[in-house]
Formats: structure tokens, sequence, C-alpha cells
């Protein structure tokens, strides 16, 4: 070291050294200073990779879930992309094992992704192959008809027409303003559209139990049939809390003829009984539920009972513990019902939702030609109290400016990746609306695999009104298919279904209560069939 410092330093001594040995001297401070810099570049990758251990899990392997944004270049709508990043102290290839087993499951996924939809859409060019021959059939019969009609027609033009005149006069001198309405309506009766039915279809519906809430789904199930399924026969599936008696059952069945399959499932485990859901709840969760609603022991609850506390959002909390089980149990449990593992869509009508005109166009072909995941008749509310918990559910993303697109009929929006401020906050405008939910169809495939997101936004929450159903369907459509998401009324549907008071969730019709309004405007006035008379019409709402 005395040596390479007279080097650098230089000195009398170093005079009579000779020039060999200052070159060797040069050689070996060169290969100091490369090995000075490989020892601190193994020291500073030494201390980053301590830092991580500490910050990591303390046990032998852990799993990080992180979920990003892709882009869709053609649409402004994200797509979730989650990767499973595992650490292990024990083997250092396990991280690989596990992406190479998520790239295999990622593949099997796909197969059988695109083996589903070849089938479907197999199976619509089909429909549509037959849809066109039938067209074709009936432009024949039609025409033939006509030229028979024209053809006998001339022979007795000038009879009939010298005939009926007097009789036609005295007729019309006769008619009060209600036949002459009801003549009005004949001549705008339309000729019956040919629908198309699909397989994988299903009507659902929910109650609580019997009794006026199973009279009321008679009600709202007959105008339906009349105004729409009797030119699809779906079946329907009835989702109650308490069990229904067979008799009640077998009325409707007859109501509604026996080519529609009726069926009726429970939406619990427990035949109803609300003391056996709660002792079935997780502990903490059990526990927050008797601090909520101020209670021991559930034997001091009954479904008519009301919590005030027991509120998880922006909705009064005196409301009856048997509502909030339908908004949980359409939020939550519905999607992965056994009842409805065989169906693709849903068409979803509440139990106070009645037609009241025939349904000139199909919604539910709508949205299966057009790979939709929702369609719905009307947006309301906005979720304010969730806001924090949906932003941090869904990718730390905020929705801004949502709206319809009143031509191409689907929803838009903007994402932000903040949480903005109040309403007056000018970088947010038209925030987050939720879809009506007393009437929509849905992919139920598409909100299958969207379950888990909404599971957060629940949490040790039992039996509370909000998240609920509304807030259900539209969270997994407006962030990652809203250009798939289709207004009704923009689309071109104008099906015209009284709830609460409103025509499709929008216009106060002149009558408020249905009762009245089927008195005054409903029936065989509004082009229903004759057979719509058999129709139990009991209840206003």
């Amino acid at each position: 070291m005395a040596e390479l410092q007279q080097v650098l330093v230089g000195g009398d001594k170093n005079h009579n050294k000779n020039q060999s040995q200052k070159r060797q001297m040069l050689i070996l401070l060169s290969i100091a200073l490369f090995c000075l810099i490989c020892i601190t570049r193994y020291n500073l990758t030494t201390k980053q990779f301590n830092d991580y251990s500490s910050s990591s899990s303390s046990s032998s392997s852990s799993k990080n879930r992180s979920t990003k944004i892709n882009w869709d270049s053609r649409v402004t709508r994200p797509v979730a992309v989650t990767t499973t990043t595992t650490t292990s102290t024990e083997s250092d290839g396990s991280s690989l094992i596990l992406s190479e087993q998520q790239q295999k499951d990622q593949k099997q996924q796909l197969k059988i992704d695109k083996r589903r939809e070849k089938k479907h859409q197999k199976k619509r060019e089909e429909r549509q192959q037959e849809k066109q021959r039938l067209r074709r059939q009936d432009k024949n019969n039609i025409t033939a008809t006509n030229e028979t009609t024209n053809s006998t027609s001339t022979e007795f033009d000038v009879v009939i027409n010298s005939t009926n005149s007097s009789l036609i006069l005295q007729e019309q001198q006769q008619k009060d303003p209600k036949q002459k309405q009801q003549q009005r309506n004949q001549k705008n009766r339309t000729t019956p559209t040919a629908f198309t039915r699909y397989d994988d279809v299903v009507i659902v519906t929910k109650i609580h139990g019997p009794g006026k809430d199973w009279n009321r789904i008679m009600q709202s199930l007959c105008l339906l049939h009349y105004a729409y399924n009797s030119k699809v026969e779906y079946p329907i599936l009835i989702f109650t809390t308490l069990p229904i008696p067979e008799l009640e059952i077998q009325e409707l069945q007859s109501l509604l003829g026996d080519k529609i399959q009726i069926s009726v499932a429970l939406d619990n485990n427990y035949n109803g009984s609300l003391p056996e859901m709660i002792y079935a709840l997780p502990e903490k969760k059990r526990n927050t539920f008797f601090k909520n609603c101020n209670v021991t022991s559930p034997e001091e609850l009954e479904w008519n009972s009301a919590c005030p506390d027991n509120n998880n959002g922006d909705y009064p909390s005196n409301l009856l513990l048997s509502y909030n089980w339908q908004a949980e149990f359409r939020s939550v449990h519905i999607w992965n019902h056994h009842s409805l593992l065989n169906y693709k869509y849903m068409l979803w009508i509440d139990s106070d939702g009645f037609a009241t005109a025939p349904w000139k166009n199909d919604p539910v072909e709508y949205l299966i030609e057009n790979n939709g995941v929702v369609m719905f008749d009307n947006i309301q509310g906005s979720p304010r109290g969730l806001i924090t918990l949906i932003f941090q559910s869904y990718n730390n993303s905020f929705i801004c400016d949502m709206k319809i697109n009143t031509t191409t009929g689907y929803l838009e929006r903007r994402l932000i990746d903040f949480i903005p401020g109040n309403y007056t906050d000018r970088r947010c405008i038209d925030r987050l609306k939720t879809i009506h939910g007393f009437f929509h169809i849905t992919n139920l495939d598409f909100y299958r695999s969207q379950v888990t997101k909404f599971l957060p936004l629940l949490g040790d929450c039992f039996l509370c009104r909000s998240p609920d159903d509304q807030l259900a369907v539209i969270l997994p459509a407006i962030y990652y298919k809203p250009h798939k998401a289709f207004d009704m009324r923009s689309s071109g549907f104008n099906l015209k279904i009284f709830h609460n008071s409103r025509i499709d969730g929008k216009e106060k019709p002149k009558w408020p209560g249905f009762i009245k309004h089927w008195k005054e405007e409903g029936g065989s006035q509004n082009n229903f069939p004759e057979e719509v008379k058999i129709c139990p019409i009991q209840f206003a709402s």
C-alpha cells in the first residue's frame, strides 16, 4: 500500500523506479477501483433485498394481488387485469411455477370461452335463418291472401256498399264516446310480431312469502304473460323467503297455462327461519348485527322488525328486515344460486311491476344479439355513502360524466384516479347513478364473474338496505362494459311498465294508482287480447 501511495503522491524515492514498475502499479490501481465498484453494487443490492424481505410476510410464502387497468383503444373503458406475485423463502422457482400454472389456467379459460361463444354464435345464426324463413313465408301468405281477396271482392262491392251504408250510419249515430274510442284503438291495433325464443333465458322475480305477496305476483306475471311471455313462453322462477303452498302454485299455473314452466325456490337454506340465519353468521358479523339492532339474541327479532342503526349507506334505517334481505339477496347471492346455473340471461321484474301494454318488440332479443351485459328501463339515485369503498374496490377509479348516449343507446362515462370533492367540484360532474331495480335484463355469466368485487362494499353488514341490487347491477357494467349497457328507451323500446306510480320509472300517468289506470286505459283499450280479462287486478301498487 506504501508503494501505491508513492506512485500517487510522488516523491524523491519514486524517481529511481523504472517505467515498468509504474505500469504495474497503475494496473493494480485499476483492479482495486474495479473491485471497489463491484463491492458497492453488491451492498446496495443486498440492502434492497433485505428491505423487501422485511416488508413482506413473515411466513415462508405469501401472495400479493394487484390489479391494474388496461385501456381499450376503441372504447374508453377499463379492463381489469389481476396479477399474482408469490414470494417464498423455501423455493426460488415457486413464482415461475405459479406463473406457468396461471398461463395454463388462462389458456384453458380462453378455450372454454371460445367454445361457448362459438356455440351461441351458431344458435344465433340458426335463429336468424329461421326468422328469415318465417318472414318469407308470411310474406308469401299475405300476397296469396290479398290476391284471393281482390279477385272475389270486386263482384260484391256494389251490393255490400249499398246494403250496409244505411246500417253503418245508424250504428255511428248510436255509438257513445267510449265505443268510438274503442273503435279508434282497434284501428291502431298492430299485427302481432313474431318473437324469437332463446333457450337460456328465464324470467325471475322475488317475494317474501304467501298471502298478499303471492297475490300481487299473480297480477304481475299474468299481465307480463299477455304483454310478452305468451309469445316466447320463457320459464318463470320465483324466489321466496317463506315456503309457498302447492295449491297457490297450481293456481298460478292454471292462470298462465301449461306451456309456461313455473318454479319456486327458497332464497335461503333455513326454510325462512330468521333466527337460524342469524345463528349461522360468523361471530363478528353476528355481534355487529346484534349491536346495530340493540338485541342480545335472534329470538328478539322477526322479519317485520326494523333495526334503526343497521344502515350501511344513505337509505333510511327504519326499513323492515324482510325488505333489507331482498336487497342483500339480489345484490350478492342471486347470481350464483343453483336455480339459475342453467341460464345465461335473466329478465327481472319486481312483484309490483305491472305491464300496461303489449310489447311491440323484444328487448331480450336485442340484448342477446348485441352481446349486451345489461338492459335497463331507468337510472336513478346516487350511492354517496359508499363512494370510498367503491373507489377502492374498482381499481381506485371514480365515475364522472355518466350519461346515456341517446344515439347509440348505451352508457358513457369518464374515469378519474381520485375522489373529488362535493358536487360543486367541476372536475367531476354527472357522477355515478344506479340502475332502477324494478325491471332489467342481465347477462348472468358477466355478473357471476363480478361478485367478488362487490363483497367489500357489504363488509360485515347483515340485512342492510345498502349496498343493494341497484348498485350491484350498475357497477360492473359502468366500469367494464359501458358500451354493452343499453337503455331501453334510447334503444327503441317503450314497454310502459307501471311501478310506484310511474311509467318506466319516468312519466307520471294520469291515474296514480294502477287499478284506476287499468280501468281507464288498460285491457283491450291498450291493445291487449281479450284473454287478459282473467288477470286478477287487485293491487294499485
